[in-house]
């Protein structure tokens, strides 16, 4: 099962992936935007996998004998047969997930995969706020639903992600840390 680093983007997740990724049983990938489609509305494996299991022409509404948990398994064996090779040539048996955005879709990635581990970062959300100002030439010039770059409307997401990042991953059954 893998590992999911989580946490608002400019929390140190990046720092924590490059600590994981020197060890030497893990593998730790770079950002999987098209895992959760963190990013934009590129296709993701959620929402194909949603489609599938909940969609009108999906197979669990229109095969007998298929259902919601098929499809989930269908993209756990996906994901396997995607970075096994990786990991068997490198000698790694563990993999790392770390894509910030990903907390808005916890709820999903906690279906998808059950037994994963989740680290949880959580930095200060006003460190978090002036860091994504003084990124603001680079890649934040907007903050998606929260719309302009602003103090207040990053502290605002901090807030909303990480209230929802602890229900979610407080949840029993969730291994997180």
């Amino acid at each position: 099962m893998p590992i999911f680093i989580v946490g608002v983007p400019r929390s140190g997740t990046t720092l924590v992936r490059v600590l994981l990724g020197s060890h030497s049983q893990i593998l730790a990938l770079p950002e999987t935007p098209w895992l959760t489609g963190a990013y934009g509305r590129e296709l993701s494996l959620r929402e194909l996998l949603q489609g599938l299991a909940s969609g009108p022409y999906g197979p669990v509404r229109n095969v007998a004998g298929i259902e919601a948990e098929d499809v989930l398994a269908a993209g756990r064996h996906f994901l396997e047969a995607l970075y096994g090779p990786v990991l068997k040539a490198r000698g790694k048996n563990l993999l790392a997930f770390k894509t910030p955005a990903d907390i808005r879709h916890l709820d999903f990635l906690t279906e998808l995969m059950p037994g994963a581990f989740y680290v949880h970062i959580t930095r200060d959300g006003r460190d978090v706020a002036l860091s994504q100002l003084s990124k603001k030439g680079s890649f934040f010039k907007d903050l998606k639903e929260y719309r302009r770059l602003s103090f207040a409307n990053a502290f605002r997401r901090w807030v909303d992600w990480e209230q929802r990042a602890r229900s979610i991953l407080a949840r029993d059954g969730v291994r997180a840390i």
